[in-house]
């Protein structure tokens, strides 16, 4: 195609068949879009529940119920032995034996200084004191977390002459019973034994009441010191 100056001009009809095609997506972004999405596969079948042991019916189960004859428990072949105890008050110093009332200097209040005190003033017969009063296991509890710490740590600490309990029979425990309000200290030197006790432990339920005490029932707390005869 020709213009008026006789330059050749190109075909518009040519120039838009040869036109750039349009960019195409590229294959790879194409077949993500088109590849379809997997489906969550089908769970399995839950299990059955296994059947629990059962005791069986009839006869086989009749045999589980039918009680032994002959069957009892059998006394301990052991007497527990009657033990001498002194009750003290380690606020006041009061100790009470028999009927013998004196007070003591108790210092702080250690291990140490009760069983030097205690044993100064009363035989060596004596096994048991129970600490009616003044906790003082808990002297030192401002300086622990918890009060079994405080308790342990009086307990374990150091008492010239004097060892932990070790075994010694049938009707006799050893070692510390570390508990947080009613714990029970033991000790041994030589052939002699004792026990720390609060009145608030276990075994003090059986304690007889001591001849200077009203009512047994004061034994159950500090009462039974301040009220005796002084």
């Amino acid at each position: 195609m020709h213009d008026a100056s006789g330059e050749h001009v190109p075909d518009p009809e040519a120039v838009a068949d040869g036109a750039a095609p349009a960019l195409e997506e590229p294959a790879e972004q194409h077949d993500q879009e088109q590849q379809p999405t997997s489906t969550p596969g089908v769970a399995p079948a839950v299990e059955q529940g296994r059947e629990l042991p059962s005791i069986p019916d009839g006869e086989r189960g009749d045999a589980w119920c039918v009680p032994t004859p002959n069957l009892a428990s059998k006394r301990p072949n052991f007497t527990q032995q009657p033990r001498q105890m002194a009750f003290l008050d380690t606020t006041t110093g009061v100790l009470v034996h028999r009927d013998q009332t004196v007070r003591l200097d108790l210092g702080a209040a250690s291990v140490s200084e009760i069983l030097t005190a205690v044993y100064a003033t009363v035989p060596e017969s004596v096994e048991r004191i129970y600490i009616t009063a003044g906790d003082p296991w808990h002297r030192d509890a401002d300086r622990y977390p918890f009060l079994r710490d405080a308790v342990a740590a009086w307990l374990n600490a150091p008492v010239p002459g004097w060892s932990v309990e070790s075994s010694r029979g049938k009707d006799r425990l050893a070692g510390h019973l570390v508990h947080p309000r009613n714990p029970v200290g033991r000790w041994q030197r030589g052939d002699q034994h004792t026990e720390i006790r609060s009145v608030g432990s276990g075994s003090t339920r059986t304690a007889p009441t001591p001849p200077w005490c009203g009512t047994r029932s004061c034994c159950c707390g500090s009462s039974c010191v301040t009220t005796g005869r002084m």
